[in-house]
């Protein structure tokens, strides 16, 4: 069995937070586990105006890849 690395990304922008997870084994080749987009609160003009909606909103995109991917970030 191949050491598989766990890779994630995290996009917040101001329209929505978008979460990736993926593996890469030892070949170098990627596979995506997990995706998920939350529409973005506390995020006005890619600046942070309430950090609460934008923590709860990171959560939430975060909380949803890795229930797909099966896997803590």
């Amino acid at each position: 069995m191949s050491k598989q690395n766990i890779l994630s990304a995290i996009d917040i922008g101001t329209e929505k937070v978008t979460t990736v997870i993926s593996a890469s084994d030892s070949s170098g080749s990627l596979r995506i586990l997990g995706v998920s987009s939350v529409p973005s609160k506390g995020i006005k003009k890619s600046q942070i105006v309430g950090l609460d909606g934008a923590i709860q909103a990171i959560t939430d995109s975060v909380d949803a890849a890795e229930r797909m991917a099966g896997v803590n970030i």
